[in-house]
């Protein structure tokens, strides 16, 4: 056996990894129970899969949890031996359900086998000591395969008792030197001896690649031991069930622990200003006409005396009164100004730059938050500026009023800020916000305020005094009102007001009492009239109910229904984050979410259910013992209120650190939506590349516990250099990754949607995927950074410091892979001809951005002509007239697609026509000459001729054409598509020696020339090297390229062209779309059907191709679009290093021929990491 590099390197590795994985007595050596997707959750070896294809993990179809779905057409998965499996003695337990087993049809079913080839994972293995579980084909017999020989290698069972859709319980075990077992639901069902095989296997593979092999049923529950168990053993393990999944690691990070709430503290570095502001409540109607001179303004509190930056009085003083009622909050002004004729007063439209004028100027925290942090400049024309959080777009005050006035030696101000539009409720007595109170003046460039601000901006939240709200001041006649009572805590809660009549005449007034929430004042719960004769005092006492939702409790006094007084209380105890009655509201969606789980993971659900049962419990207990001292007029102990906030906040704390999980996936597996990190770490990309080359990352986001559904959208930053340069995060490609069901009813992973807003939506127990695609062009070396944060679409329904926020570093290696036209290999993909592109534009752009370098062009558009829509294309007009065997063509149409071609040439694109060709000579003439006159060369077009896939009867009706053609037109480049079956349909060797004289790129099936040691491979090769001249392209035309495999068909497709020894490489297809004859407003046409994702389209004959078709855009990218990209960007390295290292070992033709047959996405990541670090060397 010849022993390359690539070989030494595996084996030495798995050497190493075998001797460290001698395995403890009776040790589990491997289980996969599929909780959080494919990966093993235990494995001496390696856990992740070597291999797979079309292997779904689906929620809540296993025999507990999630289960491994190998159902599909060529389903299976495989992980490597090496550790994980002993073959002198062991187990392999698992649980199988048959899907669709009917029993009129035969179909051979493979379950387990060991492999020893990855190149014939899916054949019957015939090494010595090989196992394998299969049905057999014509048959309802399991068949446990042990091979020795072909007389002395299996032995079998009924099982035709088995049931579609039932779980069966199966066991083999070996033991070197004895026998070989096979239980079925806790009994034999048969033994023979077990012989063991001198080789060791480099797989473990359930299900098969091949179709005819395939599974056709669920697995769950896969274990595998050093040892053979006993008949006991199995029985026990058959009737005590699967054990509860094990939570992963990501979801079992603990139960949530109390917290308690932090003491509001007195922030000395935003808190600056010593004197507590107050705003008084004011009963009477506030009239705002720019002169505050109403009675109740002279009994307010002033706001102290303002200073500079520097510290100092001001020239020029200023007086500011605070007050509110029910809808605003007012600001009385009266401004010294001594040269009231030098104002700048020069503006009064809404958010024009007011604080460039003589105004006032505030900065207002309503809630203690940058949020809720407001900047309002208000000037003498009643010009208003505002802003949230220093962004003018989020404030909109439209309903603030400001009036000012000029006086002699003065000026005044009134403004009114309405509570809505702040977006808080009315305050109540005792509340408290933070403000600033600042002036400019222009005359003299001074700026003061107080507190003092000393440095900029002045719209800064910073320097701020407390603002508290109280209650009435007194009205000339009216009430003058004493409360007595500290605070309130739930339950219900007592208050004495000595209320006094100072006036001369009796007064009869109405006293409530009502609790405030977060949602507004509620109805009183407490009321009484109080009469009183002129000079009379009385005492009331107030019995106030309230609950743990009370945030205060508005006490007011009306007379005649016009308030004149108001005051407050505050709560007594730690209001929690939220209502408990609230909490228990919103824990119902949770609730929905722990159903979800249910399905999709029960253990998760269990795990995630004990923590808010645990809350539900405490929130409950806490409701009764509420109830029972409204009950009895008692209040609750603080204690016991805090605790209860401290639990809701634990809990809250919790809750929102599982809204989400994000977790880095191979952007090459399918994966399911039902998939769960096994590992409980943060989610980091790195993005290692030269220039010029797409790098492609994955993750996978799951919904814990969002509330029934959640939007949220992927918010990527731009690149930095560790110099500053910037580089747009354009360059940084976000794709979904959907789930659809491909033509052959797979649920595959495979279309890549860009979404204009990135925004998506999680549900509970299901994942979704995201493609990260990051193209270095234009990127000069170095390393940069960025972010990607996942945020809310509702930006207030998370908080901000708990969006995920997934850091991204980028190294951009010192070598560029060459721009597209200078690209090593021609790359061609034929497009569909029904596919209704209107422009073939937007898919000339997409393949230049992904070095493919030739775009093929309808050439019905240059000679009969297609529809606008086009679909299709125009017939013939009826009466035209050629020569005989000669195609008719509009002349006009030659330049009809020149917005397409006038770009090729610009991309210095090479273009194709296709399908076939106007088989006329004259337009043959005229198209080659027009192409020549945009600027292409005769090298960068080509015609298509010859017919499709031409056979030797075709020659007598396209060579005289080819002749004629030639004739006029003797530089155009033609290809065609060669079929060399055998004669008298094939052609021999002297027919296509006739046709390459007219066609010099021959496009040839794969099959013609590998594998290269067949004889016809030879004969290909041989009958190639006479034609020296020829251009040939090799050819993958699968009909079905939906379901080829990423690896072998697409990602190594340009190298198996390289080891064939050929200068490009062509696909079927980029998107074809075949529609049905139907009936349509009483006339029958050929539908068009949506292009998109529904393969079960009653109306369509054909979805297939490397793209999906889209009707803006044309093309929506797919995963093995992508992988033929990095197979183009692998041949591009190859050609780079020839030219640095010629002989270089990572290119030897030995190697890399050992490298496309190992068929492993981990060993061409390894190849690709050590080939970056070759060309940088």
């Amino acid at each position: 056996m010849r022993m390359t590099l690539l070989t030494r390197m595996m084996a030495l590795a798995l050497a190493t990894l075998a001797a460290s994985l001698a395995p403890a007595d009776d040790a589990v050596l491997f289980e996969a129970r599929f909780g959080a997707g494919l990966e093993a959750g235990l494995a001496r070896g390696s856990g992740v899969p070597s291999a797979s294809a079309y292997a779904e993990v689906n929620a809540g179809a296993g025999r507990y949890g999630q289960g491994l779905d190998l159902t599909g057409r060529g389903a299976f998965v495989a992980w490597p031996a090496v550790g994980n499996i002993d073959l002198d003695q062991g187990t392999l337990r698992l649980w199988f359900r048959p899907a669709a087993w009917s029993a009129s049809k035969n179909f051979f079913a493979r379950l387990f086998a060991t492999v020893y080839d990855v190149e014939k994972r899916g054949t019957t293995e015939t090494r010595q000591g090989a196992l394998m579980l299969c049905k057999t084909e014509k048959s309802r017999l399991l068949e446990y395969h042990n091979f020795e020989s072909w007389k002395n290698y299996k032995f079998a069972t009924d099982i035709s008792s088995w049931q579609n859709d039932q779980w069966v319980h199966i066991v083999i075990t070996w033991e070197k030197g004895g026998q070989r077992r096979l239980f079925l639901d806790g009994e034999l069902a048969g033994e023979d001896a077990y012989f063991r095989g001198s080789d060791q296997p480099v797989e473990l593979i359930f299900g098969s690649p091949y179709y005819g092999h395939d599974c056709h049923g669920m697995l769950d529950e896969i274990r595998i031991l050093n040892r053979a168990w006993t008949a006991a053993e199995v029985r026990a393990d058959w009737s005590t069930g699967p054990a509860p999944e094990p939570v992963p690691a990501a979801l079992a990070a603990g139960d949530y622990a109390p917290l308690p709430l932090p003491e509001v503290t007195f922030d000395r570095q935003l808190y600056t200003g010593d004197t507590i502001l107050s705003a008084h409540f004011v009963a009477e109607l506030v009239v705002v006409d720019g002169v505050p001179d109403e009675p109740f303004w002279a009994e307010l509190p002033q706001v102290p005396p303002f200073l500079t930056r520097e510290g100092e009085v001001p020239k020029a003083a200023s007086q500011v009164r605070i007050a509110y009622d029910q809808k605003n909050i007012y600001f009385g002004c009266d401004f010294e100004e001594p040269e009231t004729d030098k104002m700048r007063v020069d503006l009064d439209q809404h958010d024009q730059p007011i604080y460039n004028n003589d105004c006032l100027e505030l900065v207002i925290d309503t809630a203690d938050s940058p949020e809720s942090t407001f900047h309002l400049v208000a000037n003498l024309n009643g010009g208003i500026y505002d802003a949230r959080n220093g962004d003018k777009r989020f404030l909109n005050a439209r309903n603030a009023v400001a009036k000012g006035k000029r006086h002699d030696g003065r000026w005044t101000l009134e403004f009114a800020i309405p509570f809505a539009d702040l977006g808080c409720h009315p305050p109540v007595p005792g509340e408290v916000w933070g403000i600033r109170v600042c002036r400019e003046r222009c005359p003299v460039r001074e700026v003061s305020s107080y507190p003092a601000c000393l440095v900029w901006p002045l719209g800064a939240r910073s320097y701020l005094a407390k603002l508290e709200f109280r209650g009435s001041v007194g009205t000339e006649g009216g009430l003058q009102v004493t409360l007595a009572a500290d605070d309130f805590r739930p339950g219900v809660n007592r208050a004495v007001l000595t209320i006094a009549n100072p006036g001369a005449d009796a007064v009869a007034a109405l006293v409530t009492a009502a609790a405030v929430t977060t949602a507004g004042q509620r109805a009183p719960a407490w009321r009484e009239t109080v009469e009183l004769a002129p000079g009379k005092t009385t005492t009331v006492a107030a019995v106030i109910p309230a609950d743990a939702e009370t945030i205060q409790i508005a006490l007011q006094a009306t007379v005649g229904g016009e308030i004149v007084w108001r005051a407050g209380i505050k709560p007594g105890f730690q209001a929690p984050p939220v209502a408990p009655a609230e909490l228990l509201r919103s824990l119902r969606l949770v609730d929905g979410d722990l159903l979800a789980w249910e399905a999709a993971n029960p253990a998760v659900a269990e795990a995630l259910r004990r923590n808010v049962e645990r809350l539900r419990g405490v929130l409950q207990g806490f409701q009764e013992r509420q109830d029972a001292a409204l009950a009895a007029g008692s209040v609750l102990e603080r204690a016991d209120c805090d605790g209860v906030a401290a639990e809701i906040n634990g809990f809250k704390q919790w809750l929102d650190v599982r809204r989400l999980l994000i977790w880095e996936v191979s952007p090459w597996e399918n994966g399911s939506a039902g998939d769960l990190p096994q590992a409980d770490r943060p989610a980091e990309l790195h993005f290692r590349q030269g220039g010029n080359e797409w790098e492609f990352r994955a993750l996978a986001i799951a919904g814990v516990l969002p509330g029934g559904g959640m939007d949220w959208r992927l918010a990527v930053a731009d690149l930095y250099g560790e110099d500053g340069r910037r580089v747009n995060r354009a360059n940084l490609v976000v794709y979904q990754a959907p789930f659809v069901r491909n033509n052959a009813r797979q649920l595959v992973t495979d279309p890549l949607i860009e979404n204009d807003a990135d925004a998506f939506t999680v549900l509970p127990g299901q994942s979704r995927r995201f493609w990260l695609a990051l193209h270095s062009r234009d990127m000069t070396p170095g390393r940069y950074t960025t972010t990607i944060t996942v945020k809310p679409l509702d930006h207030q329904a998370v908080p901000r410091e708990l969006w995920p926020v997934i850091p991204v570093t980028v190294e951009i290696l010192p070598f560029a892979l060459p721009a597209t036209h200078e690209w090593p290999m021609d790359t061609f993909i034929w497009h569909g001809g029904m596919t209704p592109c209107q422009s073939e534009i937007p898919t000339l752009e997409f393949l230049h951005r992904h070095h493919i370098n030739w775009v093929s062009t309808d050439r019905h558009r240059y000679d009969v002509g297609k529809p606008a829509n086009g679909t299709l294309r125009h017939r013939a007009p009826v009466g035209s007239s050629t020569a005989p065997g000669t195609a008719y063509f509009d002349p006009a149409n030659i330049t009809a697609n020149d917005d397409f071609l006038r770009l090729a040439v610009a991309r210095r694109m090479n273009v194709l026509f296709a399908w076939n060709i106007c088989r006329n000579s004259e337009w043959v003439k005229l198209m080659s000459e027009h192409m020549i006159s945009l600027g292409f060369t005769y090298d960068q077009f080509i015609f298509s001729g010859m017919g499709d896939e031409f056979r030797a009867s075709a020659l007598p009706k396209y060579l005289p054409f080819h002749e004629q053609a030639h004739a006029v037109a003797p530089q155009v480049r033609w290809m065609c598509t060669v079929i060399t079956t055998p004669p008298p349909e094939g052609c021999t060797e002297e027919q296509l020696d006739e046709v390459m004289r007219y066609i010099k790129t021959p496009i040839l099936f794969n099959s013609h020339l590998w594998p290269r040691e067949h004889e016809r491979a030879q004969q290909k090769t041989a009958w190639l090297k006479r034609h020296p001249e020829l251009h040939p392209w090799i050819y993958r035309c699968s009909m079905s390229a939906q379901t080829c495999p990423l690896l072998s068909y697409y990602r190594l497709g340009p190298l198996n062209a390289r080891l064939c020894g050929v200068r490009g490489l062509a696909y079927w297809a980029m998107s074809s779309i075949t529609g049905k004859r139907v009936e349509r407003n009483g006339k029958m046409v050929t539908v068009t059907p949506d292009g998109f994702f529904d393969q079960a389209d009653p109306e369509a004959q054909l979805f297939d191709g490397l793209t999906y078709w889209h009707p803006r855009k044309n093309i929506i990218p797919t995963k093995r679009l992508m992988a033929l990209v990095e197979g183009l960007e692998d041949v591009a390295m190859i050609h780079l290093l020839e030219q640095k290292t010629p002989g270089h070992d990572l290119i030897k033709d030995e190697n890399l021929m050992e490298l496309h047959e190992t068929e492993s996405q981990t060993a061409l990541d390894a190849w690709r990491e050590q080939m970056l670090n070759a060309l940088i060397q």
